[in-house]
C-alpha cells in the first residue's frame, strides 16, 4: 500500500510515451503475472486498468493483448 504505483507509472509513461510497443511489452509482462497463479482475480484487474489508465493504453489494445496472453497461456 506504501508502494507509490502512480508516481512509478507516470515517470515510466513519461520515459517511453513515444516507444509504444514498449509500453505494450511493459503491459503484457503485467498479464502474464496476473495469469500465473491460474487465472486474474478481480483485484488483478483494477489494478490492470489502473496502468492502462496511468501509461496511455486503450481498452482496446488492452483486451487484443489479454486475449493474446490467455490463448498462450492454454496453449501450455
Amino acid at each position: 500500500e506504501q508502494f507509490a504505483l502512480d508516481a512509478l507509472l507516470q515517470r515510466f509513461y513519461r520515459q517511453c510515451q513515444h516507444r509504444v510497443s514498449v509500453l505494450q511489452v511493459f503491459l503484457e509482462m503485467q498479464l502474464q503475472m496476473a495469469y500465473a497463479d491460474n487465472g486474474m482475480s478481480a483485484a488483478e484487474y483494477r489494478l490492470i486498468q489502473r496502468i492502462c489508465k496511468r501509461i496511455n493504453v486503450s481498452s482496446a489494445v488492452m483486451t487484443r493483448i489479454d486475449r493474446r496472453v490467455r490463448a498462450e497461456n492454454q496453449a501450455r
